[in-house]
């Protein structure tokens, strides 16, 4: 097993917004009054143009959301899912934290590395038209709920509530309403995300396959294949409704929210789907959100392998990366071109996935035996 220099452990206290710290190159504004009256992609400007997210869309503490475009190549589409935390009870949802577990705003900075990096020959969707969904609702973007929670006394203060504006599936349905009007018959459609925004993946994979049955369609997730079931933050959120809006998860259990059915019952639906995901066998932020979840929780690594084990078998287009180390998220940062495990670099690895070209399991020697 081939062994990287990327066991760096991040500090937990600033796991809630890893994925938006990354600097960014100047971003349009396109006033949009609503997502369905969004300029043309005719009208967009070369690199990220800001869409306003229209009156269903707000950001967990009240302010307005926003998505972001870059024009590209209409045959060929990415949407990514950003991360930024998560939360469903008054401790980690409260707003006056430090650090604060969850994005709470639109993060006005796009990234500019990893799979962003367009200066880079070998950027496998380099040309891709890009739309990034960004995350500010705490709800891994199928929230569809406004929750009060009650924080007790404590040091001197009295009790107080917070409202939490849990509304990531408007907010994303924004978005997919601007792809719908603008991206007419996409051939290639990467959904991919990390953290946070990994963990909806294949719930809008199934969308997006659902809406262009001649496109192939590729989800990718980036750390969180550790993740099981969540029905406490599911009842915070109010996913119900988001997702028996879908065609594809009509038949779900929505009293067993489980992160693996997503994949089975997007599966289903859509053969054409191929299924995919990236994580560090330790990563800590992973390990965080699970203790937190329940507190006897395995280990990353035994979640992770026996999730990849139990999805190989339900799902023949599935297949993942696993790489050694602590590190939470690489698809958009540099280490995304240099990382190699077992001689298979991830760059070339997702160039491949992205192309329709066959890829295998990479680093299951890594998992624990159980």
């Amino acid at each position: 097993m081939t062994r990287t220099n990327l066991d760096r452990r991040p500090s937990a206290c600033a796991i809630a917004i890893i994925a938006l710290m990354l600097t960014a190159p100047a971003v349009h504004a396109q006033s949009a009054g609503q997502a369905g009256a969004s300029p043309s992609s005719q009208t967009l400007e070369p690199g990220w143009n800001r869409i306003d997210g229209g009156p269903s869309t707000i950001c967990s503490l009240g302010s307005p959301y926003a998505f972001f475009v870059a024009p590209g190549d209409a045959r060929r589409l990415m949407v990514y899912f950003a991360g930024g935390g998560a939360c469903w009870n008054a401790e980690l949802c409260d707003d006056k934290a430090r650090p604060r577990r969850y994005s709470a705003a639109v993060n006005p900075q796009r990234p500019r590395t990893g799979i962003f990096d367009t200066t880079r020959a070998d950027n496998p969707v380099r040309d891709f038209t890009k739309v990034f969904v960004p995350y500010c609702t705490a709800d891994v973007h199928l929230g569809a709920r406004t929750t009060t929670y009650t924080l007790p006394p404590s040091n001197g203060e009295p009790e107080r509530t917070i409202e939490i504006h849990h509304n990531g599936g408007a907010n994303a349905d924004a978005a997919l309403k601007w792809i719908y009007a603008h991206v007419a018959a996409p051939q290639t459609i990467l959904v991919t995300g990390q953290s946070a925004g990994s963990a909806a993946t294949p719930f809008y994979a199934a969308v997006l396959a659902e809406r262009y049955p001649a496109a192939r369609v590729v989800q990718l997730g980036d750390a969180s294949n550790a993740y099981e079931g969540a029905g406490a933050a599911a009842a915070s959120w109010g996913v119900n409704a988001r997702l028996r809006a879908a065609k594809a998860f009509r038949d779900l259990d929505t009293t067993k929210f489980n992160y693996l059915s997503l994949f089975e019952l997007a599966a289903r639906s859509s053969p054409r789907i191929t299924f995919a995901v990236v994580n560090s066998v330790d990563d800590s932020t992973q390990a965080f959100y699970l203790r937190s979840l329940d507190d006897k929780s395995p280990t990353t690594a035994t979640m992770l392998a026996r999730h990849d084990r139990e999805l190989s078998q339900a799902i023949p287009g599935y297949h993942s990366y696993t790489y050694p180390g602590w590190m939470h998220t690489i698809i958009g940062r540099p280490e995304f071109y240099t990382l190699a495990v077992d001689g298979i670099r991830l760059r070339d690895w997702v160039a491949q996935l992205v192309d329709g070209s066959p890829v295998r399991s990479v680093g299951t020697a890594l998992f624990p035996r159980e």
